[in-house]
């Protein structure tokens, strides 16, 4: 096992680092690799999760979760199974959102990412994660191990390092982001680095965990919009990794930028490092870089200034850097010395194998001698006698059969050493089979699964599609599940509680249109909006053809207003972050919009098209009629396209600003109002 201090190799067992002293495990019934009172314990040790994963050991926590050393009856393989904690979920819409969002990404394939095999909530309530466990250490221990001896990382440490995570984040970003990429969760091993935990910050209501958020020490690598609860964006990422360099230059994970040098030889080097990594850490998310390709750019600019500096100035600095090096020669000694004992033990079995083999040679070789010099040693007639003695007469003789010895000693020779390398060969490959061995299994037990699971609950499901048909033939002006006087709003509206969402679209969006937003992290307020367009009624067909000044004023008869444009997309995009109300994926028969046989559609009933709602449960925000909404900058506008327009022209992000005096018969509304917490 791996020093989770220091990084040094200690046999499976050891209690203490032989190292640094680090306690490794303590002693008694649930042997565990940090200190930790059992009662603290999500699950207990040598517990079984979910009927599937053995819990054998504790790993460790955060402020979300804690991990655990886990057993997969289901492939017999050891697997990192993180445990939410019950604080994080208020409800079972935001563990759903979580699982679903996680196994969006198990199929993702990167050679730095660990790869996740499930996600899922057990019978016991417990959302859990399982992922690949992979053996290494944390940048975050190693950032603090050289922190204790006020030793930086060298220029030439971290352009591959921010290479590699440069990589990774570019290879994300164009359609996720981490969100929570803090040392903690990027493994350092001998060729690359492994991120962990990637997008699942994206998936979790952060407003029911600030606290613990702000309570964490590592929480000074994540962006102030993620600590404040706000959605995390691809620039808190950018963030993050500015947050990094500032450690890693320093050798502290608190020093004040306006008080210290990260580069004393020169000076425009230190100013330009400096401005790099205020810019990369500014408070306001658009003042930070466009994307981790300019950070990284801005960065290795940099580096070839350093790169062109005289050698004796490269010298004195990497002098600077090693004064340290001393206080870890022991680490290393030692390290030396368990690697010796380790590579031993591991070439014990194959020692003996090639004692063996040398041994059979011998004989050979002295069986061979022994029957070429047979005629010198055993006259003819003396070896009849042998033969006869031993009722071998009849035998074939090895002479007689017209073979020489040399060359049947040859063959046998050669026999045993093919085999001999057909054996170290299979060992040498065995590693690389197993780990594909391995994951093959994992997928075909997962669909194995997923289809049982499929085959158990389908009665459950068919019984609760009929009392959801029963209860919408019943419906007519229903909030979801609440009436008045049990929710902030209205009846008939549906609630949104305060938070942010991913406003606009992505620059590698097909249908994207030269006015549409940025893809950024939006706020909005608790607020309540109309559940189908206006006059708000199923199976009544939308008010059109009015103004903007019109349909405003039809709201506030109401006591209500238009929607903003911010309101408005939210309720679009639902918890699930969608380019439609239903899906990420065009489907024409979901809403009415554009027919792919071509057929002219006409304006529907509102609720006609039951597909065609979002996650918080609004109706027809995709085609059908376009709806008047406030814009930025004082404009007016209509969101949503509507009926026969094509897929782009009704993504939640689509928009067309418009005279506030305009009137069409495909422009409608819906309202909103304010609602308190």
């Amino acid at each position: 096992m791996l020093c989770k201090k220091c990084g040094s190799y200690n046999a499976d067992g050891s209690e203490y680092c032989s190292v640094c002293k680090e306690p490794l495990v303590t002693k008694g019934s649930s042997s565990i690799r940090q200190r930790i009172d059992s009662n603290r314990l999500l699950i207990q040790i040598k517990s079984t999760l979910n009927e599937r994963y053995l819990i054998t050991r504790f790993i460790g926590e955060g402020a979300f979760a804690q991990v655990y050393y886990a057993i997969d009856k289901a492939t017999n393989t050891g697997v990192a199974l993180k445990v939410f904690k019950p604080y994080v979920f208020k409800n079972e819409d935001e563990m759903s959102r979580l699982v679903w969002g996680v196994r969006g990404i198990k199929d993702i394939s990167h050679p730095n990412l660990v790869r996740v095999f499930d996600a899922d909530i057990s019978a016991e309530g417990w959302v859990y994660v399982s992922m690949k466990f992979i053996y290494g250490m944390s940048l975050l221990n190693t950032i603090r191990l050289r922190t204790e001896v006020g030793k930086p990382f060298s220029f030439e440490e971290i352009e591959p390092l921010f290479f590699q995570m440069g990589e990774i984040l570019n290879e994300m970003h164009p359609t996720i982001c981490h969100g929570d990429f803090k040392p903690s969760n990027i493994i350092i091993q001998p060729d690359y680095i492994k991120l962990t935990d990637t997008t699942i910050l994206s998936y979790i209501n952060l407003s029911n965990c600030l606290k613990e958020i702000k309570a964490d020490p590592s929480s000074i690598y994540l962006a102030p919009e993620v600590i404040e609860g706000n959605e995390p964006s691809f620039r808190s990422d950018i963030f993050s990794c500015g947050r990094i360099l500032r450690t890693l230059l320093s050798g502290s994970e608190n020093v004040d930028l306006d008080k210290s040098e990260l580069f004393k030889y020169n000076s425009d080097i230190d100013n330009r490092l400096k401005g790099l990594i205020k810019k990369a850490t500014s408070a306001d998310p658009l003042s930070r870089h466009n994307d981790v390709n300019e950070f990284n750019a801005e960065l290795f600019d940099i580096l070839a200034v350093y790169n062109d500096l005289p050698q004796n100035i490269k010298d004195e600095y990497h002098q600077s850097i090693s004064a340290v090096e001393t206080k870890f020669t022991h680490i290393k000694q030692r390290q030396v010395q368990e690697k010796t004992v380790t590579d031993k033990q591991e070439k014990g079995s194959g020692k003996k194998t090639l004692l063996l083999l040398i041994a059979i040679i011998i004989v050979l070789i002295i069986g061979a001698g022994i029957l070429f010099m047979r005629d010198r040693i055993f006259p003819s007639a003396t070896r009849s006698t042998i033969l006869a003695a031993n009722d071998i007469s009849g035998g074939t003789d090895i002479y007689d059969s017209g073979v020489s010895g040399d060359v049947m000693y040859g063959e046998v020779l050669e026999d045993i050493l093919q085999s001999y390398d057909a054996i170290a060969t299979d060992e040498m490959a065995k590693t690389e089979v197993e780990e594909e061995v391995g994951t093959q299994k994992h997928d075909r037990v997962e669909k194995k699964l997923v289809q049982q699971k499929v085959e158990q609950k389908s009665e459950d499901e068919t019984k609760k599609e009929k009392k959801t048909e029963e209860k919408q033939k019943d419906e007519t002006e229903v909030v979801k599940g609440k009436e008045k006087g049990t929710s902030p709003c209205p009846k008939d509206m549906i609630y949104i509680k305060a938070g942010s969402f991913k406003m606009g679209s992505l620059p590698t969006d097909e249908g994207r249109q030269p006015d549409e937003l940025a893809f950024v992290s939006v706020q909005t307020g608790s607020y309540c909006i109309d559940r189908f367009e206006y006059p708000n009624k199923k199976g009544v067909v939308p008010k059109t053809s009015v103004s903007f000044n019109e349909a405003d004023k039809l709201c506030a008869e109401q006591g209500k207003r238009l929607c903003s444009e911010e309101e408005w997309e939210r309720a679009c995009k639902g918890v699930s972050m969608v380019r439609y109300p239903y899906d990420n994926i065009f489907d024409s028969a979901a809403c009415n919009a554009e027919s792919n046989t071509g057929e002219e559609r006409s304006v529907a009933p509102s609720g006609k098209f039951q597909k065609c709602k979002s996650t918080y449960g609004v109706y027809d925000m995709s085609g059908n009629v376009a709806e008047w909404v406030y814009m930025k900058n004082s404009q007016k506008g209509v969101k949503g396209g509507y009926v026969n327009k094509p897929d782009w022209a009704v993504r939640c992000a689509s928009r067309k600003v418009e005279p506030a005096s305009k009137k069409s018969p495909y422009y409608g509304f819906r309202c909103c109002l304010d609602a308190e917490e």
